[in-house]
């Protein structure tokens, strides 16, 4: 039986389209990945560093200088346009900023765009919305949160909204004073929480409709006295919400009410070993790309903890340790294809590589490190 000549045609471009597809994808999957790293400057460090993973091996290029700028220690992208953002930590009396700088493709290096004040000291962390209207900023030391409106080019724009925290925790060393960690915006863009670690509360704000920034009703949600929440992540529905107390070693799991802006607690999982009793902190926390597998990092113990998380419930079962191989692991990413972790290790100079099972989510070191002068940040870009 003959076939009829359109649907031969019609099958072998339907055939093409899929294979050009297939080998799209998988030259994309086997391209080097771009990192970039912030920190702190000093002697030694000048500013934004950036290097490439190699996806078949695991191996970092070496650090190289992307731009010039005080102690940015954190960094984050627009979601659609070849941005970068970065907040210097600094706690002089004009207060902390945010640079935007557009990413070259082609090297990897950044050109300054804008800048703006954080209107606030101090700030350690920022996020952007989804859809790219504005870039939210964490002033740690003067605990407030702030909102820098974007314009279509990902410029900043002025003036810079700010919103003051009030309030202290029984911890008289560290919760003297509020001190804003970090602000994510949630699943659907209408709310972003801040992590206030002075006051123990999770700040809920709208950063949707005529009022950024404005409060939601309830405002905040308390966590457990002194736990020192730091810094939140969403699980892969956007329903379960994960966030790393610094102060008492531990991650509290919280639903999600995305009408109501609502966070409640479900329970608290340690990230330390049991009868670990040495001094630490906890600083990042991140969820796989699959949502079943959850990353904690602990400075002191200088380990990375792993959970796996029931997708339904939520529910996050401890896995294991494992040692960061450096001094102060404070941030690390997972890249996008959910293969590789890239820890910072502040205090040791240098970033370490893991290779993450995907059968079970558990890391083991590729031997791939590098070194960087004061790493707090990393993050993926692909080229």
């Amino acid at each position: 039986m003959l076939m009829n000549t359109g649907l031969l045609i019609t099958f072998i471009t339907i055939l093409c389209t899929a294979c050009a597809t297939t080998l799209a994808r998988q030259t994309s999957e086997n391209q080097p990945m771009r990192i970039y790293i912030g920190g702190f400057t000093g002697p030694a460090s000048k500013g934004i560093y950036q290097s490439t993973l190699d996806p078949a091996t695991g191996e970092l290029s070496p650090a190289a200088l992307a731009a010039e700028v005080d102690s940015p220690s954190y960094i984050g992208l627009h979601p659609t346009l070849k941005i970068l953002y970065a907040v210097s930590e600094t706690y002089g009396p004009s207060g902390g900023t945010i640079t935007s700088f557009s990413i070259d493709s082609a090297t990897g290096n950044l050109r300054k765009t804008s800048e703006q004040s954080t209107g606030g000291a101090g700030p350690c962390y920022v996020s952007v919305d989804a859809k790219g209207k504005f870039a939210l900023v964490s002033n740690y030391g003067s605990g407030s949160v702030a909102a820098v409106a974007l314009d279509d080019q990902g410029l900043l724009v002025s003036p810079t909204l700010v919103k003051q925290h009030a309030g202290s925790g029984p911890n008289a060393e560290r919760q003297k004073q509020p001190h804003a960690h970090s602000i994510t915006p949630a699943p659907g863009d209408e709310f972003a929480i801040a992590c206030d670690l002075g006051t123990d509360q999770l700040l809920v704000y709208r950063i949707a409709g005529p009022t950024v920034l404005d409060s939601a009703d309830p405002a905040f949600t308390k966590t457990n006295p002194g736990d020192g929440p730091r810094v939140l992540a969403f699980g892969l529905d956007g329903r379960f919400a994960y966030v790393v107390n610094e102060l008492t070693d531990s991650i509290g799991l919280y639903e999600w009410d995305p009408h109501a802006g609502r966070l409640s607690l479900v329970l608290i999982a340690p990230t330390l070993p049991m009868g670990v009793t040495a001094r630490n902190t906890v600083a990042h926390i991140a969820i796989h790309p699959n949502g079943k597998f959850a990353y904690a990092t602990n400075r002191g113990h200088d380990s990375m903890a792993f959970f796996n998380i029931d997708v339904a419930t939520g529910q996050l079962t401890p896995a294991g340790h494992v040692p960061t191989g450096g001094k102060t692991p404070r941030n690390f990413a997972i890249d996008p294809t959910g293969k590789f972790i890239i820890v910072a290790n502040q205090n040791s100079n240098s970033l370490v590589v893991f290779r993450i099972d995907q059968a079970n989510g558990t890391p083991s070191l590729t031997g791939s490190t590098i070194e960087v002068q004061s790493p707090t940040c990393v993050q993926f870009v692909r080229p």
